[in-house]
């Protein structure tokens, strides 16, 4: 074999690091095990998994509208494997620079947006008012964070600076990348992950979407004193 799981795993050992334990668990086995079928047995490249991801998220949502919640739980999950397996690809030589990456954030962004629209108008429709309005809530903060990381993102590049590499990262194994105290705490990223799963087990959206906003709200507490003990 031309890649080994081992190897992919640490050329993507950057992303890893920065990922907490909900994404590593639920996504990440399946995003790089689809990388690795994909890059040893067959020539897609990450701009075509991206685009495919968009194609699933998307029809997921208008599924998930007409025929039941499921398929939009199944759609986002898929899309969002495929959004971690193009990353996968795109840094093993199946990328195309900077428009693979304009492509990558479009894409994230497009789903997203399709799944709330498709939930918004599913709760409107039921004259389901309170999982509408949690639901507006949790999407308010979690594109207010995704604005902040963004201008942050920016700030660093334009000083110099860009992303520095977590320490250790050089040299990663399954257990420095997949097991630590610190990855327990849910993030902004897997917020709606978590959400799904509370909504699974305790049959009511409301609850699950102001789970969602506590995480990003403690996220932002976190991030917060983080920046000011810098």
């Amino acid at each position: 074999m031309k890649y080994t799981f081992n190897q992919l795993v640490k050329n993507n050992g950057r992303g890893l690091t920065t990922l907490d334990l909900y994404l590593k668990a639920i996504i990440y086995p399946w995003a790089i095990s689809l990388a690795w079928l994909l890059l040893n047995f067959t020539k897609v490249t990450a701009n075509q998994l991206t685009l495919s991801g968009l194609v699933v998220g998307v029809l997921g949502a208008v599924c998930g509208f007409f025929f039941g919640l499921k398929f939009l739980v199944v759609g986002f999950f898929i899309a969002m494997v495929f959004d971690f397996a193009d990353g996968t690809l795109a840094r093993n030589g199946r990328g195309s620079g900077e428009i693979g990456i304009f492509l990558d954030v479009v894409t994230d962004r497009a789903v997203l947006c399709a799944n709330i629209i498709a939930l918004m108008a599913y709760h409107l429709l039921s004259a389901q008012h309170l999982e509408s309005f949690f639901l507006l809530l949790y999407v308010l903060a979690y594109l207010y964070g995704d604005v902040i990381c963004y201008g942050l993102h920016i700030a660093k590049t334009r000083s110099g600076g860009g992303l520095s590499q977590p320490s250790g990262a050089g040299v990663l194994s399954w257990v420095s990348v997949f097991f630590k105290p610190g990855f327990l705490i849910p993030t902004r990223l897997s917020s709606p992950l978590l959400i799904i799963a509370i909504g699974l087990i305790f049959k009511n959206l409301a609850f699950a979407y102001v789970m969602g906003l506590l995480i990003i709200l403690l996220e932002y507490v976190r991030e917060t004193a983080n920046f000011r003990h810098q």
